[in-house]
């Protein structure tokens, strides 16, 4: 067996800490399935001081408002950085060059102009390699931000796989229901398209349970004014992703949704699949890349598409495929040996 011995940080936003998504599992796994004899793994704290020569891979996770100031302070030091951008959206790559050239062309006039496609375009620029969940999002970086494909490798999110063993007991002790359709998310996020969600199931005669923290904000007291006229939906707050509550929920639901209007590609959902849920999704985000011919897709902005999309999968019969291909490829022992190459080859 090849040794190896590197030294490797890794940055998470500290939003992570507050907002328990996609990123925050994705770092804190990749982590802790990369933890093996030879390597050996510091975590970002912003009240200790960086000193990057000390090691091999700084390895950031999000490329956005929050990393920015990082990624600049870490391109001119002689260390190698590697981002995981976490980005995509449904505009193509002509608006993207566009965004970015109006502010190269403003910038010198207006003080702090910087578009989000800017922000994650400079970081990705500063990268020795960046490693996009999809290939989708791949082409994105490519073609939108100009960066040569030989700096970025596809690296698959992944999925714990003990979610295999959920039973549904726990979750039909505490609520009293099951076969239902769930969705699990941060749902005071506009991307998660969760109003939607919620209109359609006006015309969806079916449970749903929504398990997640909403905020103060009015989009999210527009989600729970809506939900409290359907005595069929059940609010839940945010659960760890460890916690059995989550895996029994799983377990416990016929259909998993996600409605969001792109996700790359959707952890809750690989997790939701592995527990036998049938799944139903968003087509935009690199999302058909995972559930290949397994899932039914829908129109985010369409309520109708959502309705016709949750009722087939509701309607359909159950087939373990796509829990066999996700427990094959997806593992987070996969993706930190394939982020691993991809440090070994850097240096």
């Amino acid at each position: 067996m090849e040794t190896v011995n590197l030294k490797i940080l890794t940055i998470t936003p500290l939003s992570a800490g507050v907002v328990n998504g996609g990123v925050r599992t994705q770092s804190f796994q990749t982590v802790k399935y990369l933890d093996r004899p030879g390597v050996h793994i510091d975590l970002f704290n912003p009240w200790e001081p960086v000193k990057p020569d000390q090691y091999d891979i700084i390895h950031v996770f999000l490329a956005g408002n929050e990393t920015l100031s990082i990624a600049r302070q870490l391109s001119s030091a002689n260390t190698k950085l590697v981002i995981s951008p976490v980005f995509y959206t449904r505009r193509g790559y002509s608006a993207i060059k566009a965004a970015i050239r109006f502010e190269k062309v403003f910038q010198p006039f207006v003080k702090g102009i910087f578009t989000d496609y800017g922000i994650k375009a400079e970081i990705c620029q500063s990268a020795d390699a960046i490693l996009p969940n999809t290939s989708a999002e791949a082409n994105l970086i490519e073609e939108g931000f100009r960066i040569s494909k030989d700096k970025i490798k596809v690296i698959p999110n992944g999925v714990n796989l003990q979610f295999k063993e959920a039973t549904p007991d726990y979750f039909f002790q505490k609520h009293g229901i099951k076969n239902f359709v769930l969705f699990v998310g941060d749902p005071s996020a506009a991307r998660k398209n969760v109003w939607r969600l919620i209109k359609a199931f006006e015309d969806i005669d079916h449970d749903l349970v929504i398990i997640g923290s909403f905020g103060n904000d009015a989009y999210s007291r527009d989600c729970k004014e809506l939900a409290g006229l359907n005595d069929r939906i059940l609010l839940i707050d945010s659960v760890q992703n460890n916690d059995p509550l989550l895996a029994s929920a799983y377990a416990a639901a016929d259909t998993f949704v996600l409605p969001s209007l792109f996700e790359t590609p959707g952890i809750a959902a690989l997790e939701a699949a592995l527990a036998n849920c049938k799944i139903a999704i968003t087509r935009f985000g690199g999302t058909d890349e995972y559930f290949g011919d397994e899932a039914f897709y829908l129109d985010p902005k369409s309520i109708p598409s959502i309705v016709k999309t949750v009722q087939s999968a509701l309607d359909s019969d159950y087939s373990d495929v796509l829990k066999k291909v996700i427990s094959k490829k997806y593992s987070w022992k996969n993706v930190a040996d394939m982020t691993l190459d991809v440090y070994k080859n850097l240096l």
